[in-house]
């Protein structure tokens, strides 16, 4: 009797401490789909966790932020920026002229600059920084010699033709945000691709669990027919014929429940998947909404596909490649200035009030051209660089023309999937009463069993067809949420 209580102890012991250690184990699995009582995981729910638990879907949020911070990265073309350069040397080889009447052992130089660059969108590039530098002379007879040199530096380069009013440099700023622009729209397809998907896992497991059902009621059926039909032949009111007939028939139907299950496990399985839940976690899904699936109508187009937006980016990304060939491809003709002020002094701070005044300037201005020889190679250049832009234009437009086609076919096929599922319905109601007839029938005595059972196959037969329509239907609604802003699903297909 004790060892009975302490065996009771134990097991109280390992369902308070165990079943919580092992729900922390798998932490990522959301809680209602171990609550008891069947708590329905509807289909928004679902997919927030597609989003928070997959990690594909985690990526491509990822690659999409990223994408957008990356568009940043055009701003920094026009932006300024600081720069600064240090250098240090010594130089100890023998001198071939005299230095003040001497010849130095050793010269050690230091040399530093700091300022600030920018390049404008007109093609003007500009330096402002201040240039310091220090020579200290090493003799071997009399004490050492060291100046200081200093000059604010204005250095401007303007483009004249290649990159004339800044052409290269505005096209390089937008091919880097389409670029950034094509990655987000990528991670974006990959995002809604994923989730049309998992919507589709969803609605195939919720339509093979409906399938069950129906199987399993025409299993209850047969069994039910093959009770009548054993209990006539003991009375020998029914040939025996009868009954091994109502045999066959419910084996049949068994294999078929055993199919329906086998696919709803399948389906199962592709439901985790996608929230990668542990192997023989068991969700339950919202049943078909069958009244609110009749009354889905064909919407407007809520915007382009994410694949088209990334073709217009890639395009946009294309041309702007194609501009920055072409004008690489042209002769360089630029025109430069660069305005000194100098001062030199012994001592640094003498040599610095000496650098900020005007009494030594320093002026120089010069032209830089460069042409290639081979002509008809550059020309040629330039045109295949205005084909690819050409070509990136058409790519796109085709790729708005096979959109519109898409969706004209999308909501041609909802229309005629709806239709399809009306009379599916119809056909439903008239095999039910023509099935429940004949029973009445049977008990009476006025009909075979085959008859019932050849009726109970078509009614079955129904059923399984209304199914199988609202599950391409179930389907065809989730494509339509491809286009547009990223779904945010209802728990059942939206109807307008």
């Amino acid at each position: 009797m004790k060892t009975d209580r302490s065996s009771v102890a134990l097991r109280r012991a390992m369902r308070r401490f165990l079943l919580p250690a092992a729900l922390a184990v798998c932490g990522a699995v959301p809680a209602e789909l171990y609550a008891e009582g069947g708590t329905v995981l509807n289909l928004s729910r679902y997919l927030q966790l597609v989003r928070q638990e997959n990690l594909a879907a985690q990526g491509s949020a990822q690659s999409k932020s990223g994408a957008e911070g990356r568009k940043r990265e055009a701003d920094l073309i026009f932006a300024p920026s600081f720069f600064a350069n240090g250098e240090v040397s010594s130089d100890a080889k023998p001198q071939d002229f005299n230095m003040m009447g001497n010849m130095y052992n050793r010269l050690e130089t230091r040399k530093y600059s700091a300022g600030l660059s920018q390049t404008y969108n007109f093609g003007l590039q500009a330096k402002l920084y201040y240039s310091l530098s220090h020579v200290h002379y090493f003799f071997p007879s009399q004490s050492d010699t060291s100046l200081y040199d200093g000059s604010p530096v204005l250095e401007l380069t303007q483009s004249l033709w290649q990159n004339a009013k800044g052409r290269y440099d505005r096209s390089k700023e937008e091919s880097t945000r389409a670029q950034a622009d094509s990655d987000k729209w990528s991670a974006e397809n990959d995002m809604r691709s994923l989730l049309v998907s998992a919507e589709k896992a969803y609605w195939n497991l919720a339509v093979c669990r409906e399938m069950v059902g129906i199987r399993k009621s025409a299993v209850e059926d047969a069994q039910a027919i093959l009770d009548y039909d054993m209990k006539r032949a003991k009375m020998n009111l029914m040939d025996k014929s009868d009954v091994l007939q109502a045999k066959a028939s419910l084996e049949s139907k068994k294999l078929e429940l055993k199919s329906a299950q086998d696919s709803a496990d399948s389906a199962m399985r592709a439901f985790r998947s996608y929230i990668n839940l542990p192997e023989g976690t068991d969700a339950a899904v919202e049943p078909i909404n069958w009244k609110l699936l009749m009354s889905l109508s064909s919407p407007d187009r809520p915007g382009d596909r994410a694949d088209v937006q990334m073709a217009q980016a890639s395009a946009a990304q294309s041309a702007a490649s194609s501009r920055m060939n072409a004008e690489n491809d042209k002769p360089l003709f630029n025109i430069y200035l660069t305005q000194t002020l100098n001062g030199q002094d012994p001592n640094l701070t003498g040599m610095t009030a000496d650098s900020l005044n005007l009494r030594k300037p320093s002026t120089t201005v010069g032209l830089k051209f460069s042409i290639p020889l081979e002509y008809d190679a550059q020309k040629q250049a330039r045109f295949g660089a205005e084909q690819k832009e050409a070509a990136a234009a058409l790519t796109y437009r085709q790729k708005v023309l096979d959109q519109e086609s898409d969706w004209r076919d999308l909501i041609a096929s909802l229309r005629d999937a709806r239709s399809r599922l009306e009379m599916a319905f119809s056909i439903e109601a008239a095999q039910k009463e023509k099935l429940e007839y004949e029973k009445k029938r049977l008990r009476e005595g006025r009909t075979t069993t085959y008859q019932v059972l050849s009726f109970e196959q078509d009614y079955s037969q129904s059923q399984y067809d209304r199914v199988t329509l609202a599950a391409t239907l179930l389907s065809l609604a989730a494509q339509v949420k491809l286009y547009g802003e990223l779904p945010q699903p209802a728990s059942a297909p939206a109807a307008k």
